[in-house]
């Protein structure tokens, strides 16, 4: 955290400073933990909705979590979110 603002390691070449889009988190699930690794950081990268759209496309399950404590998970990905109690179709439904 500097002056206020928590920074992370994932930077955006065009800006030379971190992806700022309002992920915090990403969570992918896949066979693979190469391709989990490679697919997190793209999504991370590419906002909420690109992203999941890019994750499913590969075949993976996807969580993203947003800075506003919202959450997007893929159809695929049949969790339940145990702090919150929340389950997929809860979630879905605000978003």
């Amino acid at each position: 955290i500097y002056q206020g603002i928590r920074y992370h390691h994932i930077m955006d070449s065009e800006r030379g400073m971190p992806v700022y889009n309002g992920i915090i988190g990403v969570t992918i699930v896949t066979s693979d933990g190469t391709l989990s690794d490679i697919l997190s950081t793209s999504v991370f990268c590419m906002g909420a909705k690109k992203g999941m759209d890019y994750a499913v496309s590969k075949g993976a399950k996807c969580l993203i979590i947003m800075d506003d404590g919202t959450y997007y998970l893929s159809e695929s990905f049949d969790v339940k979110i145990a702090e919150e109690g929340y389950t997929k179709a809860d979630i879905n439904a605000a978003s």
